[in-house]
């Protein structure tokens, strides 16, 4: 729920402090719900970057409490959406690279069609980088200390 709660103040985050048309997803589908420019920002400084904390963090969280992935779990699920986020984030340093990956049927299917310009018209950065790794950290911390819990809870024999 942590992982779910978190992922629903990142979309905030996108429908009040950013132009819906700088945002593929919401531009798509979310632009009638977006209040940028009407309402203060939520996250002031922090909108530029806290989306690369937030997508790892709440993912390695939904994942880990879907699956119940135990100790070495813990560790695994943090370290592969790192991974996901990172390579995307490197994607958008090494453009043509990562856009000459790109399979050509994605063009085909809703929301895969702008994986090309994520990469082309996205900016490598350091901070983003820096939040990615904090975020699975992060989750990585909450995921153990949940693992932790649990095994507390349990009644001993």
């Amino acid at each position: 729920m942590l992982g779910l709660c978190t992922l629903f103040a990142g979309v905030a985050l996108y429908l009040v402090d950013r132009p819906p048309e700088n945002t593929y997803f919401v531009s798509r589908s979310l632009a009638w719900l977006s209040f940028h420019g009407e309402t203060p920002q939520l996250f002031g400084a922090l909108s530029a970057i806290l989306p690369a904390f937030i997508h790892p963090f709440s993912f390695s969280l939904m994942t880990a409490g879907i699956l119940a992935p135990g100790k070495t779990g813990a560790i695994i699920v943090p370290l592969f959406w790192f991974s996901v986020n990172a390579l995307f984030e490197v994607g958008q340093y090494f453009k043509n690279f990562a856009v000459s990956l790109v399979p050509e049927w994605f063009d085909d299917i809703p929301y895969l069609e702008g994986s090309a310009s994520f990469f082309l018209y996205g900016t490598f950065d350091w901070w983003d980088m820096a939040a990615i790794a904090a975020g699975s950290c992060a989750a990585f911390i909450v995921i153990t200390g949940f693992t932790v819990m649990a095994r507390t809870d349990e009644p001993s024999t």
